[in-house]
């Protein structure tokens, strides 16, 4: 489930959308990165991604935006340190790409918190 389609305000939607789209840009990019270094991408998400999408599938309104920022939260604060990571290793076939795609990250990291600030309380 998207938070394109379960978002409960425009706002999430929208970053829904842009969150969507970036990160189907950056997929073929890295794809393409794999497959020049003879490597074969994954074809399949994670264990961990399919039960978060599983649990998400599960609720709506306040309570699905409430998880899926709070999933995206996290997850962008430990992509940011891993493509940092690589970006500063130097070693250019991967730190090229992870440079690139930081300040996306980093764009997703600020508008999940700013949306997540927004949010009523969870005890209301």
């Amino acid at each position: 489930m998207s938070a394109q389609q379960k978002g409960s305000s425009e706002a999430l939607r929208e970053f829904g959308a842009t969150l969507a789209a970036d990160h189907a840009e950056a997929k073929q990019q890295l794809a393409a990165l794999a497959t020049s270094m003879q490597m074969l991408p994954p074809t399949e998400p994670k264990a961990e991604a399919r039960e978060e999408h599983d649990k998400l599938a599960k609720l709506s309104g306040i309570e699905f935006d409430r998880e899926f920022l709070k999933g995206t939260v996290e997850d962008h604060e430990t992509d940011i340190a891993m493509f940092q990571a690589v970006a500063d290793a130097k070693n250019g076939a991967a730190s090229d790409p992870a440079a690139k795609q930081l300040p996306t990250l980093k764009k997703h990291l600020d508008i999940a918190q700013a949306l997540q600030k927004g949010m009523p309380p969870a005890n209301l």
